[in-house]
């Protein structure tokens, strides 16, 4: 089963809530404060399934398999796979244009 995009959640000291999302392609407000003061959209990917090894002091590695999961862009992928803009009406533009449909 692929692990889903969260609804909300904290980075680069933002917050982020999901307002829309229709296939492989969502919208986010991006907030300070409970305030938004800017929105994001994203092709959502799918990351295939990996192992990982995750090493604790003073005890042997532990692998794990972490499964498929969507992921939205990272800080260096925007202008390809995510786009911040300042008014929803743009950010609209571009999850229609992406192939979302918008509904208030």
């Amino acid at each position: 089963m692929i692990e889903k995009i969260k609804n909300v959640f904290r980075k680069n000291g933002y917050d982020y809530k999901l307002i829309a999302r229709n296939g492989m392609v969502a919208m986010y407000a991006q907030m300070t404060n409970g305030v938004i003061g800017a929105y994001e959209v994203h092709k959502i990917r799918v990351k295939k399934a990996s192992k990982a090894i995750y090493h604790q002091i003073g005890k042997e590695p532990v692998e794990i398999m972490r499964p498929e999961q969507e992921i939205l862009a990272g800080n260096g992928e925007f202008g390809m796979y995510g786009w911040g803009f300042q008014t929803k009406t743009d950010a609209i533009t571009k999850y229609e244009e992406l192939g979302g449909k918008y509904v208030e």
